[in-house]
């Protein structure tokens, strides 16, 4: 998308909802994941599994991730999360942030036994299939884990686009546009308006329920 078309759908987006201008209108450009899922294969899993029993083995973990504010509530992060639809999971490959102190933070909270339970509790949720060059958990569905056993890492970590929106979310007379790279894709854009999450068809402007 050419800076001729970001303005000219910004321009839509205001006079559809008979806001002041374009400048009114922020267009917020997403990351996108755009590759095949492919079966997971037992290597991965295996490798899957040499990392968790190497974190059992570190010594103390103080592994600290800071959460960053934004105003945009829960269900409007996973709106624009489920939009891009996992491009920051690449990074979690076959280890999935699965340190020790994420590892002893799940064992105490599910009262597990010993770690060959919780180890076979994480390899249990390894998804048949995951996006190819992504992490082991990335299924068709997003993350395969519970958000109580995913690392500090993958519940807190916010993309810079992420840290752009929210502005003005809640004020009247301004609206945010979240663009996917892949826009073209039907899902890939959103709007973020009055304090409420839409997609949006702009060909249409047919808006979804939030």
């Amino acid at each position: 998308m050419n800076e001729q078309e970001k303005h000219q759908l910004r321009t839509r987006v205001a006079e559809r909802l008979r806001l002041a201008g374009p400048e009114k209108v922020d267009l917020v450009a997403l990351p996108a994941m755009k590759v095949h899922m492919e079966p997971v294969t037992l290597a991965r899993k295996d490798q899957l599994a040499a990392s968790i029993e190497a974190a059992f083995d570190a010594r103390i973990d103080r592994t600290r991730v800071r959460k960053t504010p934004t105003p945009l509530d829960d269900a409007s992060l996973l709106a624009v999360c489920r939009t891009c639809r996992g491009a920051c999971c690449k990074s979690g490959e076959n280890h999935a942030y699965l340190t020790r102190a994420v590892l002893s933070r799940v064992k105490a909270e599910q009262r597990m036994a010993n770690e060959a339970s919780l180890l076979e509790s994480y390899l249990d949720r390894v998804p048949e299939a995951a996006y190819q060059g992504s992490c082991i958990y990335h299924g068709s569905q997003g993350c395969a884990l519970p958000r109580s056993m995913r690392s500090e890492t993958c519940n807190r970590f916010l993309c810079y686009p992420l840290k752009q929106l929210g502005r003005d979310f809640s004020s009247a007379g301004y609206a945010q546009l979240a663009v996917s790279t892949v826009a073209d894709e039907e899902g890939r854009m959103l709007l973020l308006s009055d304090g409420e999450t839409r997609r949006v068809r702009p060909e249409t402007w047919k808006l979804a329920s939030p």
